[in-house]
């Protein structure tokens, strides 16, 4: 659980840590190597800058719907984003091979190349969910889709919240379209425990709650928040 003033300042301390890296790297101190294996080694420190930074835009871009739950995950984005960037590199450089082509540059142009690489890395880094969905897909394609790859495109809306006053602990039905891309819920700023009932239909628990009318907003993948309203009532 992590406030978004925790998150910004540990994503800011990232941020140092890898400029610190950066320095030590091109100032040749400690770290001499070029490579890991076949990827360069400041592929993954450009996949870790892109996941570093799309925590601090999330840090701004989310005021109205922070959930504090995923805290872990925001602690967790270099390390995400230095796999993902290596990976994706090991994927491209498997596909060259796979045409035929030789992974070698030709003299003079392995600049060139790593900058190809580096920006890969970052834009994995920085789009580690879209990432992450494509490295599912090509899954799909080498072994097979499995039990839930079912894709549903359907906006997310919300028709009806049943009922719309009540308690806390009060069980709320929550009916609409695309509610399967709901992240969490909020009760103004205290995030509440649902269930997903599928994609037309979620179960949601109020949380404690002051009497009177509180926002209800409920965070979607990719896309702006949804917003009702709920009634406590004594």
């Amino acid at each position: 659980m992590m406030s978004r003033r925790g998150v910004f300042l540990v994503q800011t301390f990232y941020l140092v840590v890898l400029c610190v890296l950066a320095g030590l790297y091109f100032g040749g101190a400690g770290i001499d190597r070029q490579t890991l294996g076949t990827v360069p080694i400041a592929a993954p420190w450009w996949g870790a800058l892109g996941a570093v930074l799309l925590s601090l835009t999330g840090v701004f871009d989310h005021r109205v719907d922070w959930l504090p739950s995923y805290g872990f995950w925001h602690l967790a984005r270099p390390i995400f984003g230095a796999s993902f960037a290596a990976f994706s590199v090991i994927v491209f450089q498997a596909g060259v091979l796979a045409v035929g082509k030789d992974l070698k540059p030709a003299p003079g142009a392995t600049n060139t190349q790593n900058l190809f690489y580096y920006a890969l890395a970052f834009i994995v880094g920085y789009r580690e969910e879209t990432a992450r969905t494509l490295i599912k897909r090509v899954g799909d394609v080498i072994i097979g889709p499995g039990a839930a790859t079912t894709t549903n495109n359907a906006p997310t809306t919300i028709a009806a919240m049943h009922p719309e006053s009540g308690k806390a602990e009060t069980r709320i039905v929550v009916t609409g379209t695309g509610l399967d891309k709901v992240q969490g819920i909020l009760f103004g700023t205290t995030e509440a425990v649902y269930t997903a009932d599928g994609d037309k239909q979620l179960t949601v628990t109020a949380p404690p709650g002051v009497p009177g009318v509180t926002g209800v907003v409920f965070a979607i993948t990719d896309g702006t928040p949804l917003t009702r309203t709920f009634t406590y009532i004594e």
